[in-house]
């Protein structure tokens, strides 16, 4: 057994050995890159606007956790997600609606839970994540909540043989270290650190999406593959898309919620 943990510990340090060292990337490149993400960032948030697709989720904290299949609508006036177990029956849905309404209800319980701040509430309640939902949205496909001119980067790096660049990126007291695509600027890895909670963001599996706004070499490469890891181990969150398309349907009653009379309702304050 020694002898293996030896080998073992041999071979890990020659793999952390073979790493080439970062370098930082001259003031140029660096603003070209800058300038690069944030296309990338316009061109994909134009073209996810309206979208609906298929979804596989799980969702896991130290009390709960869910997890199953459906799909999910985003339009102008709201979100809806929808989760099926493998026999068809809902078990959860989430809404929001304009800038105050969410709803997050488990048949399963009997239970509805409610904020008015766009769902901010009930992510802090459920997996410690301070963002509401439709912030949420844009980062399960790369999109940051806020735009160019709220931010600002520094400290961009490259390793050679590599095509990642990380830099530190500043915006409205947080920070976030990002991990990038040298030649499109998608974002491949986001940990985050503001006063509210650190989280860590990771998208692999980029395909182009979506069909019907934009001409197929324009479109943006979305990551169908999303992990999210809340704190220490606090929570975590899956996800896989299926499928993503543009939504041609201008439905607001998918906005809505349905519920028996006998649901509890919570109104998380």
């Amino acid at each position: 057994m020694t002898a293996f943990v030896s080998i073992i510990s041999l071979f890990l340090m020659s793999a952390c050995s073979s790493i080439p060292p970062a370098r930082p990337l001259e003031l140029i490149e660096s603003n070209q890159l800058w300038e690069r993400m944030w296309e990338n960032q316009i061109r994909t948030k134009k073209v996810t606007g309206e979208i609906q697709g298929k979804l596989s989720l799980e969702m896991t904290n130290k009390e709960r956790s869910l997890s199953g299949s459906g799909g999910f609508y985003s339009g102008q006036d709201g979100i809806r997600l929808e989760l099926r177990d493998p026999l068809g029956r809902t078990q959860y849905t989430a809404i929001s609606r304009g800038k105050k309404v969410f709803a997050a209800y488990y048949p399963s319980q009997n239970k509805a839970y409610f904020d008015q701040q766009q769902g901010k509430l009930y992510f802090k309640e459920f997996l410690g994540l301070g963002i509401n939902f439709y912030d949420l949205k844009d980062l399960w496909l790369g999109i940051l909540p806020f735009n160019k001119n709220e931010s600002a980067f520094s400290n961009m790096t490259i390793r050679e043989g590599q095509n990642r660049v990380d830099f530190t990126l500043n915006s409205k007291g947080l920070q976030l270290q990002l991990s990038i695509d040298r030649e499109t600027g998608e974002i491949y890895r986001i940990l985050w650190d503001s006063l509210d909670f650190k989280a860590l963001f990771e998208y692999s599996e980029f395909e182009r999406c979506c069909d019907g706004i934009l001409t197929q070499t324009e479109l943006p490469q979305v990551a169908r593959t999303v992990l999210l890891k809340v704190g220490e181990g606090e929570s975590e969150l899956g996800l896989e898309w299926e499928e993503i398309k543009a939504s041609l349907k201008k439905d607001n009653s998918a906005f809505s919620l349905q519920l028996p009379k006998e649901t509890q309702k919570v109104l998380l304050r």
